[in-house]
């Protein structure tokens, strides 16, 4: 997809995809993008499938926005979050090479959501990695997700991010009061 162009409000995320067979993956990313959804996050908790969304990827991969994981390892096909650098590297190096690409729209820093994270993305190489990929063309955009406020504000004034994944589960993050759905303090 070509810079500048604009993501959909909803987007296709690949967490449970390891539970669909074959046909039924290349059929909901066929569906998704025909209904006009052309943000597919690839954050899998088993890395099975990654070959099969490759493929189904690549036939629409003009209308397509990839988000591929930075901090995300899959050993034995299992979802592993890290912040060791070289397992980052081999992390995102895995998913370029299971979804059969040599570049993602966006590259987002996985789950920050505490300074000791933050604290490692920044001063333990893993941002500078980020950044290369992005100076080289390997990401098109950079980004980060995270479920807390601060982090987000210390990421954001870096200056070097183009976009963030800030997630509201409304399983979590809301409560009902008085028929409206309210943001819960709990969660900060």
């Amino acid at each position: 997809m070509e810079a500048g162009a604009k993501i959909s409000t909803l987007g296709l995320g690949a967490s449970a995809l390891h539970e669909s067979s074959a046909a039924q993956i290349e059929k909901m990313i066929a569906y998704a993008s025909d209904q006009g959804i052309n943000l597919i996050d690839t954050v899998m908790s088993n890395f099975g499938p990654a070959e099969t969304m490759g493929r189904a990827l690549k036939e629409r991969r003009d209308k397509l926005m990839t988000q591929m994981h930075i901090g995300v390892i899959y050993p034995r096909q299992i979802y592993t979050r890290t912040r060791d650098l070289q397992e980052v590297q081999q992390g995102f190096e895995q998913q370029l090479k299971g979804f059969g690409t040599n570049y993602s729209d966006i590259g987002l820093i996985h789950y920050v959501d505490h300074s000791d994270d933050f604290e490692s993305i920044m001063f333990d190489g893993i941002l500078d990695y980020a950044q290369k990929f992005k100076q080289d063309g390997t990401i098109r955009y950079l980004g980060f997700s995270s479920h807390s406020v601060d982090i987000s504000r210390r990421f954001l004034e870096t200056g070097v991010m183009d976009v963030f994944m800030f997630n509201l589960n409304p399983a979590y993050d809301f409560v009902p009061v008085d028929g409206k759905l309210m943001l819960s303090e709990e969660r900060g």
